[in-house]
C-alpha cells in the first residue's frame, strides 16, 4: 500500500510540473479587452485554420488556438497556434481598421470564419472547434472590437507584418 502512495503521490506532481510548464488554458476563450489574462491574451478561443483552394475552403484537421495580445510596444497581434506542437503559425500585428473578422454566412456545413484585409483581397479561413456554439458571435464581436479599437498610431499596414500566413488571393 505505501509503494502505491507513492506512486500516486509522484504521478499527482508530475502532472502538476508538467502543466505548469506548458501553460495551458482550459478556458474556452477570455473576453476582457481590458485585462489580459496569465499569457497576456485579450482574447482566445479554439479554431481551426482552414486551407483555401481555388472556390472552396478545407478544414485543416490541427487542433488551434485563436488569440490576440499587445506586444511591449502596445502593437496588437492576431495570432493562431498549433495546440498540439504549442507553435505559433500566424503572427500578425494589426494596424487599426485594417482588418475584421466574421463568419461565412453561406457556409450552411459548419462555423467558418473569415479573418479579411481591408486593403486587399487577402482572406484567412478559420473554423470553430469547441462544440458550443452559443459564445460564437460574442467572440466575433469582441475580435472586432479590438481590431477597431487598436491604439497603435502606425497606419501603415504591410504584408511584411504577417508571419506564417500564407495569404491567397480571394473573389468576393
Amino acid at each position: 500500500m505505501k509503494s502505491l502512495n507513492k506512486i500516486l503521490i509522484s504521478s499527482s506532481i508530475s502532472i502538476v510540473f508538467l502543466l505548469s510548464l506548458t501553460h495551458i488554458s482550459f478556458d474556452l476563450f477570455k473576453l476582457d479587452s481590458d485585462s489580459a489574462d496569465a499569457d497576456g491574451h485579450l482574447v482566445e478561443f479554439k479554431a481551426g485554420r482552414m486551407i483555401q483552394g481555388a472556390q472552396m475552403v478545407e478544414p485543416d484537421n490541427r487542433k488551434g488556438l485563436i488569440y490576440l495580445y499587445r506586444d511591449e510596444a502596445y502593437d496588437l497581434h492576431f495570432c493562431w497556434m498549433d495546440r498540439r506542437r504549442m507553435a505559433v503559425e500566424i503572427d500578425i500585428i494589426v494596424s487599426p481598421g485594417t482588418l475584421e473578422f466574421h463568419r461565412v454566412e453561406s457556409c450552411k456545413t459548419g462555423r467558418i470564419y473569415v479573418l479579411k484585409f481591408r486593403r486587399s483581397p487577402n482572406r484567412l479561413f478559420f473554423w470553430m472547434q469547441d462544440p458550443r456554439f452559443e459564445h460564437d458571435a460574442e467572440i466575433c464581436a469582441q475580435v472586432n472590437e479590438l481590431l477597431r479599437s487598436n491604439t497603435n498610431s502606425d497606419d501603415d499596414y504591410s504584408l511584411k507584418s504577417v508571419k506564417g500566413a500564407n495569404l491567397k488571393q480571394s473573389e468576393s
